[in-house]
């Protein structure tokens, strides 16, 4: 039953139906916890992906600590270069940008790229998200000549992975026009 809550979370997510997922989610965790010992790797997903339908309502603050649990969780089990650390502290690292806490932000984002790199590879479209992230708060903290480098890379490794339509290569692709110095 868990898992299935789990699945309809995930599914109410995908929806953009937040509150929805964020109760799914909710009922998957308590299940989780009546059937698992404190710690175990189901709990810790479920506490990531509430985190994540917290985040999306802007109740970053409640997500924060989940997310840190998470990380510190998956860092011990895995080691710091595993994926489920890397996209841990990229959601974490959109979630202290949301708070304003650039300098974090981009620390965990830098965090997570090395992950993605070691993880998926340098030119996954996953590390490109992450890429394109890390442009967002680094001209946010005024950096524009660095945000344009990282803006055009992940431009380019989206522009050769996914569809011509797709929402993230539109997202680097208006990022990138954005950050680029007029000639």
């Amino acid at each position: 039953m868990a898992a299935l809550c789990h699945n309809l979370a995930g599914l109410a997510h995908s929806r953009g139906e937040f509150a929805a997922g964020e109760r799914w989610s909710r009922r998957s965790l308590a299940l989780r916890r009546a059937g698992h010992p404190a710690g175990h790797p189901a709990i810790i997903a479920d506490e990531a992906h509430l985190a994540a339908l917290l985040h999306a309502q802007g109740r970053h603050g409640e997500a924060d600590p989940l997310l840190r649990h998470a990380i510190a969780y998956f860092t011990h089990r895995h080691g710091p270069e595993h994926h489920e650390v890397a996209v841990n502290l990229h959601n974490l690292a959109s979630v202290r940008a949301a708070l304003g806490d650039l300098a974090e932000g981009e620390v965990l984002y830098r965090a997570a790229l090395a992950g993605k790199r070691a993880s998926l590879g340098a030119e996954h479209p996953d590390t490109a998200l992450t890429l394109h992230n890390l442009a967002v708060v680094v001209a946010d903290r005024g950096d524009t000549s660095e945000a344009y480098v990282l803006a055009e890379r992940a431009y380019r490794i989206l522009a050769a992975t996914v569809d011509g339509g797709h929402p993230a290569l539109a997202a680097a692709a208006d990022n990138r026009r954005r950050l680029q110095v007029p000639s």
